[in-house]
């Protein structure tokens, strides 16, 4: 290949960790070599000019020809000049060579032009491809599918311009010897680039490339492992770091995989996941590194585990010994918009095995799930080393509950230092010192695996790990619960005023074709705490990416008693809302009061698209936004009728916000006798309630 720098001639030439450029200047040849060695993230140059003669040189290099670094050397014949530090992945470098002598400096070349090799960036973590988790420009908030592919085309054009002419055989072989050693059996090289490659390309339904990559499927698919002509496209995905199940475990895999003779097939291991085997020592075996990101199930022997041995007994609880793709934090896999909300759809992550259920349900097993991840609360009372943790409690949708697992650990180096379990939803401790900083998170177990060797070794999701303040504090009255069980203006507590005020669920089906196929939006009635308060949480996946559904589910709780408009009512509820559990583009109301059957309703209003949490009314069946805030976590929301008047106040944490006057309205009678709970129509909405009182 050749190309023009400086406008004179230069080839250029490229193998596994070498990018090489030789000029001719006056009939001395020299030569640059641009080198990254296996496993480096750093560039480094040699120089060898033949146009030299023993003596004191100086080369000066930057990013343009103002060059900002520079080094000399004492030149003997024969010898390399070496540069090292370099930036990565095609940086382009300006340099020119200058001899030294008394009375100054002499350039003795043109300024000459050359890139770094580029090689795949080693380190790259989950935030470096955040860029491609963020809405782009005009693109909405709510994303259409191609019908076909369930996904949008994503252009791979960027990428094929940033490559130009790299290498593609020794970018690949690049990672072969970055990732493997020679003395390594085959096994221990397939677990090497299981390893590299789960971390290396992330899983993103959403925007996938279609254009070559359905292309390079099919290619895979028709000539198999040995014979498809798919490494370009290998490549190009893993420069853009993010496609596919079926992709990853699929050519992608394949094609570092046949550079050492390894065989590799996929096939559907489970609902829409694709899978893949390899056949290493006699055997297929379990190939799934887009769902086990670095850490993959080996059987007792340090082996990717045999189909054949996963199947027999209880093997296949392995799959759920270790975390996999969909234990991800919510707020790390979502799509998000420029406001910092959710979009529709997730990147495979966003969504906890309590959704989508154990990884043992591979190739057609029994659907089982974990309790969901419980909520850990701020500390409210710690007294020298005696500490109160408490959290929400789980849901479980198996109803073999087993008990909450707590973990302390030292908060400077990540040391366990006690674990203890318990049935309820709080725990008194004592820190092992207080002159040491701890967090704590907590998780919730099953039975699941009973019986079984894998039993005490199932892997569960735990809270995010909270800090534990260092002095004394006692806040019995804390923020996210109001104090006591009744309020005392002797008003009716919903949460907590008994059993036989469970919400009932009373709407669901309201998309085109009438379908509920794929909606399940669902309130948990769950235990929070010391005291063991009821709180509610609403987990919304009717409206997840492809399905194509708008549904709003609606929950209702009708009041002991009308309260009227001529003696005035009033609302409090304890909210949580995060702002990036708020997904697509319409706003929705998520809590109002109001009367059964009709039209009139006070309450609260997200609006996905900006951000903000807004009070709202609905006289004629069209709810209206008042004044909107930025969610915050919990907070208290307080609606007050005015007696006599057609006037609503709202407090958020006891401070007005708002006064909607409805005085202009033809609205007549303002009595409520019903609390509604609503999920979201277009996307994923998760929120927790607690003591809704009237």
């Amino acid at each position: 290949m050749g190309t023009k720098t400086d406008f004179l001639p230069v080839s250029v030439n490229e193998t596994c960790t070498e990018r090489v450029y030789k000029w001719n200047i006056k009939g001395n040849e020299l030569c640059a070599v641009s080198r990254q060695l296996p496993g480096r993230n750093e560039n480094e140059l040699e120089v060898l000019y033949d146009g030299m003669c023993d003596g004191r040189y100086i080369v000066k290099w930057g990013e343009n020809t103002l060059f900002e670094d520079s080094q000399v050397f004492d030149y003997k014949s024969g010898a390399k000049l070496l540069i090292k530090g370099l930036e990565t992945r095609g940086k382009r470098y300006f340099f020119r060579i200058y001899e030294k002598t008394d009375s100054g400096e002499s350039p003795i070349i043109p300024v000459l032009c050359f890139k770094t090799i580029i090689r795949y960036p080693y380190g790259r973590t989950f935030l470096d491809n955040f860029k491609h988790l963020t809405q782009r420009f005009g693109q909405d908030t709510v994303i259409g599918y191609d019908l076909k592919y369930y996904s949008n085309d994503d252009s791979l054009d960027d990428v094929k311009m940033n490559l130009g002419d790299t290498s593609i055989t020794g970018y690949l072989q690049h990672i072969i010897y970055s990732v493997t050693k020679p003395e390594m059996t085959q096994m221990q090289k397939a677990i090497e680039i299981g390893k590299f490659l789960g971390a290396a390309v992330q899983h993103n339904p959403i925007h996938i490339n279609l254009k070559e990559t359905v292309e390079a499927i099919d290619k895979f698919i028709d000539k198999g492992w040995e014979k498809a002509d798919i490494d370009n496209e290998a490549v190009w995905l893993m420069e853009l770091g993010h496609t596919r199940c079926g992709v990853i475990n699929g050519f992608v895999s394949t094609s570092l995989l046949r550079r050492i003779d390894i065989p590799s097939e996929v096939f559907y291991g489970c609902g829409g996941h694709t899978t893949g085997r390899v056949f290493v020592d006699g055997a297929w075996r379990l190939w799934d590194i887009d769902a086990f990101k670095g850490v993959l199930p080996l059987d007792p022997d340090g082996n990717l585990p045999a189909l054949d041995w996963l199947k027999q007994d209880s093997n296949i609880f392995l799959l759920d010994t270790l975390p996999s793709w969909d234990d991800s934090r919510p707020d790390e896999g979502w799509l998000l918009t420029n406001s910092g909300t959710r979009m529709t759809g997730y990147t495979g992550g966003g969504r906890y095995h309590s959704e989508t259920g154990y990884g043992s349900s591979f190739d057609g097993g029994v659907k089982e799930y974990p309790p969901s991840v419980p909520i850990a609360l701020p500390v409210r009372r710690k007294c020298g080393d005696n500490v109160l943790l408490e959290w929400i409690g789980s849901y479980d949708r198996d109803g073999d509950f087993r008990d909450y697992m707590v973990e302390l650990v030292d908060a400077e180096d990540g040391r366990t230092v006690l674990q203890c379990n318990t049935a309820g939803t709080f725990i008194d401790i004592k820190l092992p010192s207080s002159r040491r900083k701890y967090k704590w998170s907590v998780k919730a177990r099953d039975f699941h695996a009973k019986g079984t060797p894998y039993e005490d070794k199932i892997c569960y999701t735990p809270s995010v790990p909270m800090e534990i303040p260092a002095g004394d504090i006692n806040h019995e009255n804390y923020g996210w619960s109001l104090s006591g069980t009744e309020d005392p203006e002797g008003r009716t507590n919903l949460v907590s005023g008994g059993d036989h005020h469970d919400f009932v669920r009373v709407e669901g089906f309201d998309d085109v074709l009438g379908q509920t196929n794929y909606c399940r939006t669902e309130l948990w009635k769950l235990k929070a705490g010391e005291s063991g308060k009821s709180v509610y949480r609403l987990v919304d996946e009717s409206n997840y990416w492809f399905n194509g559904c708008h549904i709003r589910s609606l929950w209702k709780r009708n009041l002991e008693s009308v309260r009227k408009n001529k003696e005035g009512w009033h609302l409090t509820s304890i909210l949580r809302f995060e702002k990036n559990g708020m997904a697509g583009k319409s706003g929705f109301p998520v809590l109002w009061i109001g009367r059964d059957r009709s039209y009139l309703g006070f309450g609260l209003i997200i609006d996905p698209a900006a951000g903000l949490v807004f009070t709202g009314s609905n006289i004629f069946g069209d709810w209206r936004c008042g004044k909107g805030f930025e969610p915050c976590g919990w907070f208290r929301l307080d609606m007050v009728n005015v007696p006599g008047k057609k006037t609503v106040n709202y407090y958020i944490n006891g401070e007005l916000l708002y006064t909607e006057d409805t005085n202009i309205f033809r609205e007549e009678v303002f009595d409520v006798d019903t609390v509604y709970i609503s999920s979201n129509p277009e996307a994923e909405l998760d929120f927790t309630a607690t003591d809704i009182i009237v």
